[in-house]
């Protein structure tokens, strides 16, 4: 059968991007190898930017999709910590299950022929069109359709039959500890990011709220097997789940740690996960997943009036994404290399030390993370001497965050 386009995944991209070509009117075929309201390794933070773009495109956002609002952040190193107050955000946390759920159904709503627990079985990209074998309940079927949108997740057998690179990423672990509503909301409406090296050497552990549970998990580039342990000694000994320790279940993970050498080719475009698009300190994925498909369905609908998805025509994509968050991306990735390093330990203290110790730098990343939620962009807004005093002249990597001196990422 044919499609104006098909889109492999209905992970937040894939739905976001279905969602936005079927209320253009076009015809849109989304598969996916799950159900959406399967159990997602992901720590479910809903950033400020995130929730501006589905309050563009959906007017309102569900309150069972809500699992907590919050207003606080809390940073922790191996010494010392910090605690932001944040009460203008309209950041929140949410389950990956529903909240797939809700987007996917959106996109159903909207006239997508949403075929989910299908298993792709051959992609081939021709020279008039794309051409997709899938079985569905065990039938096996053909759509084709003048593109492709990739939004399979980090890692696909999808890849290789496109011969497309699969982005470097790193693995990730949490479980969910089940407690009375009435402990949760002692604890806060407060995000918790453990950074020390004893956990994670390129990443954090994180503590976030839900309404009956708290989900915890740590990313790493060290084996799925060594996080376990790691996370396990940690819930053990953090005054916050310690005594929480009852049975629980770990789910794994992979998160984008690289953007892909390129994220299109002739009639495909890759959002998401599956270009590799992530913030490099806080690992949050789900803007650049929304924005990233935003950016495909735009040069999708100016391919598709043009009757042209060549590659030139479809690497306008590259220049849209690269003008929408390239640069944060790049400056996540710059902070990352100066923050990760064998010295982890002593540049999170001293940058938690110099905000503690400045009321105006910590209104200053108070009102950014309000508004972004990301780290790489509010550094990059800091003059040189502050960037300096914050993160340590001559660090490794500093030169390329220096760079952007203080004007405004993004």
């Amino acid at each position: 059968m044919d499609y104006d386009v098909i889109v492999i995944g209905l992970g937040p991209a894939g739905a976001h991007f279905s969602y936005l070509a079927s209320k253009q009117g076009y015809r849109v075929l989304s598969l996916d190898k799950r159900k959406g309201y399967s159990h997602k390794a992901c720590a479910g933070g809903i950033s400020p930017v995130s929730v501006r773009a589905l309050k563009n495109a959906y007017k309102r956002i569900p309150a069972a999709v809500v699992e907590r609002k919050i207003r606080k952040l809390r940073v922790e190193s191996h010494t010392n910590s910090i605690v932001l107050d944040l009460p203008q955000t309209e950041a929140f946390t949410t389950y990956r299950s529903n909240f797939d759920t809700w987007l996917i159904n959106c996109a159903r709503d909207a006239g997508t022929s949403v075929k989910e627990k299908c298993k792709i079985r051959k992609v081939n990209v021709a020279s008039e069109a794309v051409h997709v074998q899938y079985y569905e309940q065990r039938e096996l079927r053909e759509a084709r359709s003048p593109l492709l949108i990739g939004a399979y997740g980090v890692r696909s057998t999808i890849q290789k039959m496109l011969h497309l690179d699969a982005p470097q990423s790193v693995n990730a672990v949490q479980c969910e500890i089940p407690l009375p509503e009435e402990e949760v909301d002692a604890l806060g409406d407060t995000l918790r990011l453990y950074y020390m090296s004893a956990v994670s050497k390129l990443g954090y552990v994180w503590i976030f709220p839900k309404s009956t549970h708290l989900t915890v998990g740590v990313g790493d580039q060290t084996s799925v097997l060594a996080l376990k342990a790691k996370l396990r000694k940690f819930i053990q000994r953090n005054p916050l789940t310690r005594k929480y320790c009852g049975s629980y279940s770990f789910n794994a993970g992979l998160i984008p740690n690289e953007v892909v050498s390129k994220t299109y080719g002739e009639r495909v475009i890759l959002v998401g996960d599956a270009a590799g698009f992530s913030d490099r300190i806080s690992w949050e994925g789900i803007s650049y997943a929304l924005r990233s498909a935003e950016c495909a369905a735009t040069v999708f609908h100016s391919a598709y009036e043009q009757e042209d998805f060549s590659d030139k025509m479809v690497s306008e994509y590259r220049t849209m994404w690269k003008s929408c968050f390239g640069k944060e991306l790049t400056l996540g990735k710059a902070l990352q290399r100066i923050l990760f390093d064998e010295k982890l330990d002593e540049a999170w203290s001293n940058a938690i030390d110099v905000v503690n110790n400045d009321e105006k730098l910590r209104r200053f990343f108070a009102d950014e993370l309000v508004e972004h939620m990301s780290l790489g962009r509010a550094i990059a807004r800091l003059p040189l001497r502050t960037k300096i005093r914050l993160l340590g002249r001559g660090r490794r990597g500093i030169r390329a965050l220096l760079r952007f001196g203080a004007r405004p990422a993004g």
